[in-house]
């Protein structure tokens, strides 16, 4: 059980860190969630697959955390 609740706080740390230098991204991962949540429930996996799913799409940019705000939105 506290494995869980530090793996949402975690989770959650995560998340903030990427929305204080990119709104964007955070609304993008929080979406990205929801829909693939959404997604494998209606495919019937169980529980632990479909919060799986959730956790991934949640953090799935994390890698932009480390680039400039400036590569990511410029334009040419």
């Amino acid at each position: 059980m506290k494995r869980d609740v530090f793996l949402y706080q975690l989770i959650n740390s995560i998340s903030s860190i990427l929305a204080v230098n990119d709104d964007y991204t955070a609304h993008h991962q929080n979406n990205v969630a929801v829909i693939a949540r959404m997604i494998e429930q209606q495919l019937g996996l169980s529980a632990f697959d479909v919060e799986g799913i959730r956790i991934a799409g949640q953090i799935h940019d994390i890698g932009k955390s480390a680039i400039p705000n400036e590569l990511l939105t410029k334009i040419d």
